[in-house]
């Protein structure tokens, strides 16, 4: 839950809501005969989203946070669904099918949008909402390869901008809290060492996280902090009118145009991360298991 106080799981085909710390376990929907799973809060914890088999077939569903006024949000004949997730704004429900497809389903008419068929195949790849809920990153392997490129998706206009360079490998990509940088994991380091028993070169983790500003004028994020004093600024007189100024059309949240050129590595290893987040001004990385 977006408390953290209560963790929502799948559980014998019901949906048990668990205590984070002390407390009881409840079950939060059951129904004889139907498998319910991947059930997620929306962030305003209005609404729970979940998969449901009743009637033989996989559905995407919401409910009330009381498990009340179920409504049923797809009309699938075959395949199978996989996972669920929620924008920031609740408005939306992030949907990944057995067809290798990102669907994006409205959370209160059921109105679709495709997002993307990947070709991942059963597992959905690493998928960021941005804050304002206007973009959804995801990382997808280019056609005829396993070398993954990040695109992201603007839900408003359906457009699909690849940012991912073309001689480059980038396998997941997070958006910041605070909606300034994109967290991208990359692929950009090559170091090896000999193995004297196989008598073969072994090859060392290659993947470098970088933050890129979504904006071309955007602050590197390990600038120096300069603590120089700044003169003080005179405020204008009360009686003198203020001058209204014509409304500037809002500018694009991301400037697509040489995005990967603006990326800052951070100061760590190469190594085998295969996702990561930014919280707040702190990265944390989250590195597979040799």
């Amino acid at each position: 839950t977006p408390s953290g106080k209560r963790v929502m799981v799948e559980s014998r085909g019901q949906i048990v809501s668990l205590a984070a710390g002390d407390g009881e376990a409840r079950v939060w929907k059951s129904k004889p005969g139907v498998r319910l799973s991947s059930p997620a809060m929306s962030p305003d914890a209005k609404s729970v989203a979940y998969i449901s088999d009743e009637g033989g077939q996989d559905q995407l569903c919401v409910s009330d946070s009381t498990g009340a006024n179920e409504k049923t949000l797809t009309k699938e004949t075959s395949g199978t669904l996989m996972q669920v997730s929620w924008s920031p704004d609740s408005k939306w429900v992030l949907l990944y099918d057995s067809q290798m497809r990102l669907r994006l389903i409205d959370a209160s008419s059921g109105a679709e949008k495709l997002v993307a068929k990947t070709n991942v195949s059963w597992f959905q790849p690493p998928v960021s909402f941005s804050p304002d809920s206007r973009y959804i990153a995801f990382a997808d392997p280019r056609p005829g390869t396993f070398y993954s490129a990040v695109r992201i998706f603007e839900i408003g206009s359906g457009q699909v901008n690849t940012i991912s360079e073309p001689l480059a490998e980038d396998i997941a990509a997070r958006f910041s809290q605070n909606g300034k940088y994109l967290l991208v994991l990359s692929r950009r380091s090559v170091s090896s060492t000999h193995d004297p028993i196989l008598n073969q070169l072994n090859l060392g983790g290659s993947i470098v996280p970088v933050l890129v500003p979504l904006k071309a004028d955007g602050e590197d994020p390990l600038a120096l902090k300069d603590s120089n004093e700044e003169p003080k600024k005179e405020e204008p007189k009360k009686d003198e009118a203020k001058k209204e100024e014509p409304k500037k059309p809002d500018a694009p949240a991301i400037d697509f145009a040489n995005f990967m050129e603006r990326r800052v590595e951070l100061p760590v290893p190469a190594d085998s991360y295969s996702d990561g987040w930014m919280v707040g001004d702190k990265v944390y990385l989250q590195k597979d298991q040799d």
